[in-house]
């Protein structure tokens, strides 16, 4: 309806880690999977993935800084991908 070129589908999953020695500080991961598919006929051009990491006394905000991490890396290969394709 968009009359888009490529869709992107995904998941994202952040979770957490033991303990920052000597801190209550929590060590937080994230992993992002995404597909790329041209629109025009369906083929999938990409499957890509990212991770990041962070460290944080709240695991909300340290997964949450952890997506952030890894969807800047899916971002760049995304954009790699597409100026490869064109």
């Amino acid at each position: 309806l968009a009359n888009a070129d490529y869709v992107i589908v995904g998941k994202a999953v952040a979770s957490s880690g033991g303990n920052v020695p000597s801190s209550n500080m929590r060590s937080c991961f994230a992993n992002l999977t995404a597909k790329l598919i041209k629109v025009k006929d369906g083929k999938v051009i990409a499957y890509l993935d990212a991770s990041g990491n962070s460290i944080h006394m709240d695991l909300i905000t340290g997964g949450r800084e952890a997506l952030v991490k890894a969807a800047t890396d899916l971002a760049n290969k995304l954009i790699e991908t597409l100026n490869k394709n064109k």
